[in-house]
């Protein structure tokens, strides 16, 4: 459930997407249930960026558990 909102909030990247990347995004919840990123495993400065714009700080339905660490892969592919 998480999984499915967060790839909602990174449905399209305002940015060229050249190759299709595989990106693993580490985070946690803050206790306001925020989604707080802690890294993302990615050189590429447009993902890096565009990760965490769309996704710092925003709440989702259900938020998962404060202060546990959530591990995510992500595929970022052109459309």
């Amino acid at each position: 459930e998480i999984r499915s909102q967060i790839v909602k909030m990174l449905q399209s990247p305002d940015f060229a997407v050249d190759k299709e990347m595989n990106v693993e995004i580490s985070f946690t919840f803050s206790s306001e249930g925020e989604i707080v990123v802690l890294s993302v495993n990615s050189t590429n400065r447009n993902v890096l960026n565009y990760v965490r714009k769309n996704l710092n700080y925003k709440k989702i339905q259900n938020p998962g558990e404060r202060d546990k660490l959530y591990t995510m892969p992500l595929k970022i592919a052109q459309i």
